[in-house]
């Protein structure tokens, strides 16, 4: 595993709440922090010249150290010990912070509140990042508040290759925060007939409390859309975990739905992992 979490950070509010959870997270598993700001040229027509001011490149260059320092200073007051490196990468931020993943073991992002109107405010790059980054991918809101006196972590497990990886995330994360895990099959009785839920959660979460035995895990089967009732659970949660499919060039195309509307409207961060790839 790469001991390194990478932070997309600009100059908003909703990037500096993604950085004090990278922060803290950092200082937590003893991992290293870098923060990572795209930017990109300006791109200037001939109707352009002389008639409106144009940052030249170096100046760009100056402000995103500026602004790396500044916001790296930020980190290592509220994580004091943890190894803060910076890095400003002319290119679309999508692209940056995919080619980062690879040699990440984390990317946090910031995004917008939830809400009605969550999916056009929870902007293009986080939800590309989701679906295309190599890495597990947390997604921290402007509008999740509380966080800090929240104690469970919520999972979605159906049994599924990326369910199962979702379900490691989470424990581990759990365990070594000290909080309990919240395990969650959702079940359609009509779609899924006479299957049995119940012993399905009981023996994928097995394996993770034979690795965690102190860690406190709750099983919970509830009828309902897996959406809604994840959504629902995510309240008063410190972590939402999710699994989704393999990684895709068009942002959202295998996100799948499950990972779209906790994305969308989940009451506290999101954290959206891919299964791993066999070796």
């Amino acid at each position: 595993m790469s001991e390194v979490i990478v932070v997309g950070v600009d100059d908003s509010p909703r990037s500096e709440r993604a950085l004090r959870w990278a922060a803290s997270e950092a200082a937590s598993s003893g991992r290293r922090l870098r923060l990572i700001h795209a930017f990109e040229w300006p791109v200037v027509y001939p109707s352009m010249v002389n008639a409106v001011p144009v940052m030249e490149p170096v100046d760009m260059e100056k402000a995103a150290q500026a602004l790396l320092d500044r916001l790296a200073d930020q980190a290592r007051a509220w994580a004091p010990g943890v190894s803060v490196e910076t890095e400003a990468v002319a290119g679309a931020a999508t692209q940056v912070l995919c080619r980062a993943s690879e040699q990440a073991s984390l990317l946090v992002v910031g995004s917008h509140g939830r809400g009605a109107v969550a999916r056009v405010l929870l902007g293009s790059v986080s939800t590309a990042l989701t679906a295309r980054a190599a890495c597990p991918v947390v997604v921290v809101r402007t509008s999740d508040s509380g966080a800090e006196q929240r104690d469970r972590v919520v999972v979605g497990v159906d049994g599924s290759a990326p369910s199962l990886a979702a379900l490691g995330f989470a424990a581990e994360y759990a365990a070594r925060h000290g909080f309990s895990l919240a395990a969650v099959r959702c079940w359609d009785p009509v779609r899924e007939g006479n299957e049995e839920p119940r012993q399905q959660l009981t023996d994928a979460v097995a394996s993770q409390r034979s690795l965690y035995p102190e860690l406190q895990v709750t099983e919970l089967v509830l009828e309902g859309r897996p959406a809604d009732v994840l959504v629902e659970q995510s309240a008063g949660a410190q972590l939402l975990v999710v699994g989704t499919r393999g990684h895709g060039t068009v942002s959202g195309l295998l996100l799948g739905s499950v990972s779209q509307g906790a994305l969308h409207h989940a009451y506290c961060p999101v954290a959206v992992v891919h299964p791993t790839p066999p070796s």
